[in-house]
């Protein structure tokens, strides 16, 4: 489990409210975190994926889930589709989006925080499938040894995934 929601920062609300499908790119994202074993031990994955096409537009691993985790992670998405005000971004109640930092990054580029109600994973279904079938797909790939770049292993592990998935999320 990822999820650390026993924390006292506040939350936002479900504005999202399952709506799964978007009329245009950019009018919705939905975040989460994994974790994958490698060869040096855990990595963590926060992953920001467009509702629209089902892409993933933004990604950090880092040996640390923390809120710069999933901070890093939204700013790679802003700086590669460059959205307006009014994004929905949409994740669980961890402390990391629960977390100041993550908060004034929302506020900074005018998003819109929005968060699963309290236990219920449906409220995220989007993510919360694609990265345990990433995660899945690691198990029957490639080793992922020590040494090895972050930015290598993600697209060795998306790579994997689309292969034995058939998806298309890059």
């Amino acid at each position: 489990m990822t999820t650390t929601s026993q924390h006292k920062q506040p939350v936002f609300e479900n504005v999202l409210k399952r709506t799964f499908t978007v009329a245009e790119p950019n009018q919705a994202y939905v975040s989460d975190i994994t974790y994958i074993w490698t060869q040096e031990g855990w990595l963590y994955l926060a992953v920001y994926s467009d509702l629209f096409s089902r892409r993933v537009v933004g990604w950090r691993m880092g040996s640390r889930m923390n809120a710069r985790l999933v901070t890093d992670a939204l700013h790679m998405a802003f700086w590669q589709r460059r959205q307006a005000a009014g994004l929905i971004v949409h994740s669980d109640r961890g402390s990391q989006y629960a977390s100041n930092a993550y908060r004034c990054l929302l506020t900074a580029h005018g998003f819109v925080g929005s968060m699963s109600r309290k236990g219920d994973c449906w409220d995220n279904a989007v993510q919360k499938a694609f990265l345990p079938a990433l995660r899945r797909s690691v198990s029957s790939g490639p080793i992922i040894k020590p040494g090895l770049r972050r930015s290598k292993i993600f697209w060795t592990i998306l790579r994997c995934f689309i292969t034995v998935g058939g998806y298309t999320h890059i």
